[in-house]
Protein backbone atom coordinates (compact mmCIF):
# COMPACT_ATOMS: atom_id res chain seq x y z
CA UNK A 1 0.00 0.00 0.00
CA UNK A 2 1.37 3.80 -1.19
CA UNK A 3 2.14 6.30 1.80
CA UNK A 4 2.17 10.37 0.53
CA UNK A 5 4.05 12.42 2.82
CA UNK A 6 4.23 16.40 2.28
CA UNK A 7 6.98 17.94 4.44
CA UNK A 8 5.72 21.76 4.84
CA UNK A 9 8.34 24.45 6.23
CA UNK A 10 6.22 26.85 8.65
CA UNK A 11 5.41 30.34 6.96
CA UNK A 12 7.16 33.67 7.79
CA UNK A 13 7.89 34.03 11.81
CA UNK A 14 8.55 36.61 13.69
CA UNK A 15 11.71 37.44 14.82
CA UNK A 16 11.47 37.23 18.57
CA UNK A 17 9.04 36.30 20.22
CA UNK A 18 6.95 38.55 23.38
CA UNK A 19 8.65 36.05 25.78
CA UNK A 20 12.23 36.09 24.11
CA UNK A 21 11.30 32.21 23.06
CA UNK A 22 12.12 30.66 19.96
CA UNK A 23 9.09 28.41 20.27
CA UNK A 24 6.59 30.38 20.87
CA UNK A 25 6.94 32.98 17.65
CA UNK A 26 4.12 33.35 16.13
CA UNK A 27 3.52 33.88 12.24
CA UNK A 28 3.63 37.60 10.98
CA UNK A 29 0.46 38.78 9.57
CA UNK A 30 1.79 38.87 6.42
CA UNK A 31 3.61 35.29 6.37
CA UNK A 32 -0.32 33.77 7.41
CA UNK A 33 -1.30 35.65 4.46
CA UNK A 34 1.53 34.47 2.03
CA UNK A 35 0.90 30.73 3.46
CA UNK A 36 -2.23 30.73 2.93
CA UNK A 37 -2.35 32.02 -0.62
CA UNK A 38 0.34 29.32 -1.16
CA UNK A 39 -0.89 26.48 0.65
CA UNK A 40 -4.41 27.02 -2.28
CA UNK A 41 -1.86 26.74 -5.00
CA UNK A 42 -1.14 23.09 -4.44
CA UNK A 43 -4.55 22.27 -4.17
CA UNK A 44 -4.39 21.11 -7.89
CA UNK A 45 -1.37 18.59 -7.07
CA UNK A 46 -3.45 16.29 -4.06
CA UNK A 47 -5.58 13.78 -4.91
CA UNK A 48 -9.25 14.52 -3.69
CA UNK A 49 -11.21 13.08 -1.51
CA UNK A 50 -8.05 11.24 0.87
CA UNK A 51 -8.49 12.02 4.64
CA UNK A 52 -5.12 13.27 5.39
CA UNK A 53 -3.01 13.41 8.69
CA UNK A 54 -2.02 17.04 9.27
CA UNK A 55 0.76 16.59 11.69
CA UNK A 56 2.95 19.93 13.30
CA UNK A 57 5.70 20.81 15.48
CA UNK A 58 4.70 22.15 18.84
CA UNK A 59 6.22 25.26 18.37
CA UNK A 60 3.49 27.78 17.82
CA UNK A 61 4.58 29.03 14.38
CA UNK A 62 4.36 25.50 13.34
CA UNK A 63 1.07 24.79 14.66
CA UNK A 64 -0.50 28.29 13.08
CA UNK A 65 1.15 27.10 9.80
CA UNK A 66 -0.46 23.73 10.05
CA UNK A 67 -3.95 25.41 11.29
CA UNK A 68 -3.86 27.11 7.87
CA UNK A 69 -3.42 24.57 5.96
CA UNK A 70 -6.24 22.23 7.62
CA UNK A 71 -8.24 25.35 6.62
CA UNK A 72 -6.98 25.75 3.40
CA UNK A 73 -7.50 21.68 3.19
CA UNK A 74 -10.93 21.67 4.93
CA UNK A 75 -10.05 18.83 6.42
CA UNK A 76 -7.72 16.83 9.07
CA UNK A 77 -7.21 16.98 12.23
CA UNK A 78 -3.74 18.68 13.63
CA UNK A 79 -1.64 16.64 15.60
CA UNK A 80 1.31 18.27 17.34
CA UNK A 81 3.75 15.94 17.26
CA UNK A 82 7.29 16.88 19.57
CA UNK A 83 9.80 14.39 17.12
CA UNK A 84 9.49 17.06 14.45
CA UNK A 85 10.75 20.02 16.43
CA UNK A 86 13.56 17.80 17.31
CA UNK A 87 14.35 16.42 14.33
CA UNK A 88 14.23 12.87 15.58
CA UNK A 89 13.67 11.34 12.42
CA UNK A 90 13.48 7.38 14.43
CA UNK A 91 10.76 8.22 16.29
CA UNK A 92 9.06 9.68 13.35
CA UNK A 93 9.34 6.45 11.59
CA UNK A 94 8.04 4.16 14.25
CA UNK A 95 5.17 6.65 14.40
CA UNK A 96 4.25 5.81 10.64
CA UNK A 97 5.00 2.48 10.56
CA UNK A 98 2.12 2.25 13.42
CA UNK A 99 -0.08 4.09 10.81
CA UNK A 100 -2.88 1.57 8.83
CA UNK A 101 -2.63 1.13 5.61
CA UNK A 102 -5.84 0.88 5.06
CA UNK A 103 -6.63 4.05 3.73
CA UNK A 104 -3.47 4.98 2.12
CA UNK A 105 -1.82 7.42 4.44
CA UNK A 106 -1.51 10.94 3.18
CA UNK A 107 0.90 12.67 5.88
CA UNK A 108 1.54 16.37 5.84
CA UNK A 109 4.27 17.15 7.88
CA UNK A 110 4.66 21.20 9.30
CA UNK A 111 8.58 21.72 10.53
CA UNK A 112 11.17 23.38 10.71
CA UNK A 113 14.85 23.48 9.11
CA UNK A 114 17.08 22.08 9.13
CA UNK A 115 15.24 19.27 9.84
CA UNK A 116 12.89 19.04 7.19
CA UNK A 117 16.24 19.19 4.55
CA UNK A 118 17.85 16.15 6.74
CA UNK A 119 14.81 13.84 6.69
CA UNK A 120 15.22 14.61 2.97
CA UNK A 121 18.22 13.76 2.56
CA UNK A 122 18.66 10.96 4.57
CA UNK A 123 15.21 9.38 3.08
CA UNK A 124 16.12 10.18 -0.16
CA UNK A 125 19.44 11.18 -0.41
CA UNK A 126 18.26 14.65 -2.38
CA UNK A 127 18.88 18.39 -0.79
CA UNK A 128 16.25 20.35 -1.46
CA UNK A 129 15.91 24.50 0.20
CA UNK A 130 13.30 24.56 2.36
CA UNK A 131 12.15 28.16 2.02
CA UNK A 132 9.84 29.37 4.55
CA UNK A 133 6.20 27.89 3.21
CA UNK A 134 8.02 25.65 0.95
CA UNK A 135 6.41 22.12 0.02
CA UNK A 136 7.96 19.07 -0.66
CA UNK A 137 6.05 15.89 -1.58
CA UNK A 138 7.00 12.11 -1.71
CA UNK A 139 5.59 8.87 -2.31
CA UNK A 140 6.53 5.56 -1.24
CA UNK A 141 4.43 2.43 -3.44
CA UNK A 142 5.71 -0.27 -0.39
CA UNK A 143 4.25 2.20 1.89
CA UNK A 144 7.76 2.59 3.69
CA UNK A 145 9.97 5.86 4.81
CA UNK A 146 13.00 4.54 3.12
CA UNK A 147 11.59 4.01 -0.47
CA UNK A 148 10.38 7.23 -0.90
CA UNK A 149 10.27 9.29 -4.22
CA UNK A 150 10.11 12.57 -4.64
CA UNK A 151 7.01 14.17 -6.86
CA UNK A 152 7.42 17.48 -6.76
CA UNK A 153 9.11 20.18 -4.72
CA UNK A 154 7.76 23.49 -4.88
CA UNK A 155 9.17 27.25 -2.91
CA UNK A 156 5.54 29.35 -1.32
CA UNK A 157 6.27 31.86 -4.29
CA UNK A 158 5.83 29.38 -7.25
CA UNK A 159 2.97 27.55 -4.91
CA UNK A 160 1.20 30.84 -4.54
CA UNK A 161 1.40 30.83 -8.72
CA UNK A 162 -0.62 27.65 -9.00
CA UNK A 163 -4.20 27.65 -10.34
CA UNK A 164 -7.49 25.20 -10.59
CA UNK A 165 -8.01 24.78 -13.86
CA UNK A 166 -10.61 27.38 -14.97
CA UNK A 167 -13.51 26.61 -16.64
CA UNK A 168 -13.63 28.29 -20.61
CA UNK A 169 -16.08 31.02 -20.64
CA UNK A 170 -19.31 30.26 -22.51
CA UNK A 171 -20.10 32.28 -25.49
CA UNK A 172 -23.65 33.85 -25.05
Amino acid sequence: MALHVILIRHGIAEGVSADGQDASRHLTEKGKKKLRKALKGILPLLTEGERPLIWSSPLVRAVESAEILQEVLGTGQVEEIPCIATGDLETFRMLVEELPQEPEPWIFVVGHEPHLGNWTRKLTGISLPYGKGSAAAFLSRSGELDTLELRWFLQSSAMAELKREKKPKQDK
